[in-house]
């Protein structure tokens, strides 16, 4: 299967203090990718290194990151590129990324949708509604906020929130998404309502999913892996989608 992520010997600190060294891991192209292990291990930092956001909180990155940001679905060869070759504004447009809790601006539903479509790209204003109607579609949100575009999104329930930065980010066409337990913070029915659209868009996108929670793992996860740091060194070891298995190795 093609390879989306490819991750050589990767290693995080910060000042004096290690995260993690020598990890490495290959994620493949479309699918959710789950990835699991104890508190602190620095599954979050792993992913939050994927879009160089790690540097800016003042982590250092060693190792080689490289990531396939083709958009052609029917190429078997997939064109891999560093991500410090790519510009961090075409990284962050292809990579986008869903925090635990969601944070919306203290602006309208519409301005959540249309101020980073003026911000990165070209499209002018007709555009920019085109693009604003059909991300929400996308989430399902369409019929529920075609006439409550000028509510502020903060009114909006917690699952709302998270359905409406999901549909920010498809608004900019990004190829892989981060999701760092992307639905701990919300109740039972939201959180199906937000796997579902995972599943949905795993067609067509890499998710790379960061998760405490094995039920859903085992829900919705194509692949699943499991980071252990021992000594400073860090694994990614794959893991099949069973249970006892999952469990066990968590314990």
């Amino acid at each position: 299967m093609p390879c989306s992520i490819n991750v050589k010997n990767l290693g995080v600190r910060f000042g004096e203090k290690q995260i993690f060294s020598s990890l490495n891991v290959e994620i493949p192209r479309y699918g959710i990718f789950t990835l699991l292990g104890h508190s602190g291990c620095g599954k979050s930092t792993f992913l939050r290194c994927i879009n160089r956001l790690c540097e800016e909180m003042g982590g250092e990155i060693l190792g080689d990151i490289h990531v396939d940001l083709t958009s052609n679905t029917t190429t078997e060869s997939p064109s891999m590129t560093h991500i410090k070759e790519i510009p961090l504004e075409i990284l962050r447009k292809n990579i986008g990324m869903l925090f635990q809790t969601p944070q919306p601006f203290n602006l309208s539903i519409e301005k959540n949708l249309s101020l980073p479509l003026s911000l990165l790209t070209k499209l002018d204003k007709n555009a920019i509604n085109e693009r604003i109607c059909e991300s929400l579609q996308r989430v399902g949100l369409w019929e529920t906020f075609k006439n409550r575009l000028k509510e502020n999104a903060l009114r909006l329930s917690g699952g709302e929130q998270q359905r409406l930065l999901l549909a920010r980010i498809l608004s900019l066409k990004p190829q892989i998404l981060l999701l760092d337990e992307p639905t701990s913070a919300l109740d039972l029915h939201a959180q199906r309502i937000i796997e579902e659209l995972f599943v949905e868009l795993a067609h067509t996108h890499t998710l790379v999913m960061v998760s405490h929670n094995v039920d859903q793992a085992l829900r919705i996860a194509d692949s699943l892996g499991i980071m252990h740091v021992q000594n400073g060194i860090g694994k990614i070891l794959d893991t099949p989608k069973d249970k006892e298995i999952l469990e066990s190795a968590l314990a």
